[in-house]
């Protein structure tokens, strides 16, 4: 067995991609709602059978392997070193020069967290470090949990701890931690002088960190910034990741919900308190990408940025984006001036009060659009209403809808027939551009002759009553060569065996990737024709042929009528019968399968 085969025998499928997306059983197969598109009605499919998965709204398929792909945007290699790590797979034997550089760099920060880790707890160097971060109340085993370091006011003290475990500048500096000198051959270290936050992946891989500056040396280093963080590396991209998510992600599935803070001490504080279901976006806005990663473990977010201007527009801003994203948003509403680590050093008590008594989204719009006074002037009527109409019309629920219609209509002083009617033309435009957009991004990755062709073999190989029709189907008709590769080993197993089966023609073409086609497309059978009797899958079977033959008639004939005009041109007699001789055999036979 190959360390592939040996990774999917150990990594169940079904529980791999539950662990993303939400997934309930239906007949054989398992459904939830696709992460790769914005799907508001479930149609992503995974079978426990065949180990593949399958989206029938953007046509995307594959095995784990591919899914951890698409979902992650790495590359096979990435994948294959992820998934072996799991599956406790050995992976000497593979190639492992295509993925040395990520795993060498992993390593590297992994040595680098666990090293700042040891010289917070123990060093004398760290003393003030230690101090400050008693003062903001965390315990040591909180310190331990999210390993928390200290950089020493030196200039090379992890640079000489890596070299001296055979690292080199260039994969050192790869990682983000060293910084070149002026002189050939110098480096100085990234954070110096500096609490560390280290920054994992959802595996649990340090892949980056956070240095903030001690209090008392924060005029000294003002020219660098109370906070600096590892640069864009290969394994670390600050829009991506989400610091705590990797303590976090069971808490959230849990509470099927997710505490969206500011920092990354509001995070640690909120942790200790007992409200573990936290994460932040380390000081950035909140992107597509973190929202599709929040969104593989709730569509529940409950949003707890600082009550400041920044905060406030950092708000709006979130809200639209996951909105998009059809996220079920609540705000926590923080006593003025404090953030959510003040709010906890207080009284951990208040800050889970005011997440247990988090409001609706559109509830928190209206207090800061209309802030509870009645708006006098036109003007600024019709701007705070178009803003919160807006809002409204993001409500899936038309009840809901028409309560804050509603109250809106009660605060401005118009009538709600007038902001119906306004609301109508806002949500009509929206759909109208969503239309367009997914139009745009759901690109089908197959012609519909090929998912065609996957139809009729697949059907082929499923029902033994059907497989005898490999015999007459004709191998010009199927648009791919892998296609066609297929069906000859069908044919091929047919005329040895006179029967096939998944497993006999696996054997026979071995190709990972043809098998996986072929699963696929079983897959798709499957839940397409879960409820034909044989006499309508034989029927269907005969409309999917004739369907291709007459793709096929079609495309020679409009292929012989170019020749045909370019030979017209040419005034060549001789290869304008011999072309109209063609066109007419072939028009002739199209009409035989229309007549079918």
């Amino acid at each position: 067995m190959d360390s592939i085969a040996e990774i999917k025998s150990k990594i169940d499928i079904v529980d791999f991609i539950g662990e993303y997306i939400k997934l309930r059983p239906v007949g054989k197969n398992y459904q939830g709602l696709c992460p790769f598109h914005k799907d508001t009605h479930p149609s992503f499919y995974v079978s426990p059978d065949r180990q593949v998965w399958k989206c029938f709204g953007c046509n995307r398929a594959g095995d784990i392997f591919s899914f951890l792909q698409e979902l992650e945007g790495i590359d096979f290699p990435e994948a294959l070193r992820i998934l072996a790590k799991r599956a406790g797979v050995n992976l000497q034997k593979f190639d492992k020069s295509t993925f040395d550089k990520r795993s060498t760099l992993i390593e590297i920060c992994r040595l680098s967290a666990a090293f700042y880790h040891q010289i917070f707890l123990k060093s004398p160097i760290a003393e003030e470090a230690r101090s400050y971060l008693e003062k903001r109340g965390l315990k040591e085993s909180t310190i331990k949990e999210f390993c928390l370091g200290f950089a020493p006011d030196k200039w090379d003290t992890l640079f000489k701890f890596l070299i001296k475990r055979k690292y080199s500048p260039s994969d050192i500096e790869a990682a983000g931690l060293i910084i070149p000198g002026k002189k050939q051959g110098q480096y100085y270290d990234r954070f110096r002088g500096r609490i560390i936050f280290p920054i994992y992946n959802v595996y649990g891989e340090v892949i980056g960190f956070t240095g903030r500056i001690l209090p008392g040396a924060e005029k000294k280093s003002a020219e660098q910034g109370k906070y600096i963080n590892t640069p864009q590396t290969l394994i670390y991209n600050k829009s991506t990741v989400l610091y705590g998510i990797n303590l976090a992600k069971s808490f959230i599935r849990q509470a099927d919900s997710v505490v969206l803070v500011e920092g990354n001490m509001d995070v640690i504080s909120s942790y200790q308190a007992g409200v573990k279901n936290v994460v932040c976006s380390s000081g950035t806005a909140l992107t597509e990408e973190q929202i599709k990663l929040l969104s593989r473990y709730t569509h529940n977010v409950i949003l707890a940025f600082d009550v400041d201007p920044a905060g406030v527009s950092a708000t709006a801003r979130s809200i639209d984006l996951m909105l998009a994203y059809g996220i079920n948003l609540k705000i926590i509403r923080l006593p003025k001036g404090k953030d959510p680590d003040e709010c906890i050093k207080e009284n951990p008590s208040l800050w889970k009060k005011a997440v247990s008594e988090s409001i609706e989204f559109i509830e928190y719009y209206f207090s800061l659009i209309l802030k509870g006074k009645k708006i006098a002037t036109l003007s600024s009527k019709k701007k705070a209403g178009e803003k919160i109409l807006v809002l409204i019309s993001k409500i899936k629920n038309s009840f809901e809808r028409d309560l804050w219609l509603n109250k809106l209509a009660d605060n401005l002083g118009v009538s709600v027939d007038s902001l119906r009617e306004r609301l109508t033309e806002i949500m009509k435009s929206q759909k109208e551009r969503k239309k367009e957009d997914e139009e745009e991004e759901i690109k089908e990755e197959s012609s519909l002759e090929e998912e065609v062709a996957k139809k009729i073999l697949a059907l082929l190989i499923k029902e033994p009553k059907i497989a005898p029709k490999i015999v007459s189907l004709s191998l010009d008709i199927l648009p791919t060569t892998d296609l066609r590769k297929i069906a000859r080993v069908l044919k091929d197993v047919w005329e040895k065996e006179k029967k096939f089966n998944f497993k006999t023609i696996s054997k026979q073409i071995q190709e990972e990737r043809l098998i996986n086609l072929i699963q696929i497309a079983l897959l798709s059978v499957e839940k397409e024709y879960e409820n034909f009797e044989f006499s309508d899958l034989e029927k269907e079977y005969g409309r999917l042929v004739n369907y291709l033959k007459k793709r096929y008639f079609e495309t020679n004939i409009e292929e012989k009528e170019l020749q045909l005009k370019d030979a017209e041109k040419n005034n060549d007699k001789e290869k304008i019968e011999i072309l109209s001789r063609q066109i007419f055999e072939l028009i002739k036979n199209s009409k035989k399968i229309k007549n079918d």
